[in-house]
């Protein structure tokens, strides 16, 4: 099964590199939750219904906003994303240009899970791996 999970999750991230932040929508668990690092400006934790405005909030600061992933790593039920997101501002028109580490956790196929970390160590460690 990890193979498909490490699949699935390259189709979305597949999506998020073109800026198509709905690919995957559909494969959202019903308890699924985004759990941000503690330095993010949306810090802590959020239900699958709250992930399209926390998005909004994004589109609302930056321009041409999307994330792509530079490496999947098999972790089981979980994988490992290392990601750079991308994007202008749009008052400001600085770039963006920052490193995550995402931990997805699947549970029958579906999305359950997504954890961002800012440190690869950190986010290993949670997916029960080391370096």
């Amino acid at each position: 099964m990890s193979d498909e999970n490490v699949e699935l999750v390259r189709f979305i991230h597949e999506g998020w590199s073109r800026g198509d932040f709905g690919a995957g929508a559909d494969l959202l668990a019903p308890d699924y939750s985004w759990e941000q690092h503690p330095e993010a400006v949306e810090a802590g934790s959020r239900p699958a219904a709250d992930v399209g405005r926390t998005l909004m909030n994004i589109f609302d600061v930056y321009d041409d906003y999307r994330v792509e992933a530079d490496e999947f790593i098999d972790a089981g039920d979980q994988v490992v994303v290392a990601v750079r997101a991308r994007g202008t501002g749009k008052a400001s028109r600085m770039e963006l240009d920052q490193g995550f580490v995402l931990v997805w956790t699947l549970k029958g196929g579906l999305l359950s899970r997504l954890r961002v970390f800012t440190s690869r160590k950190q986010a290993m460690e949670a997916a029960g791996l080391r370096e």
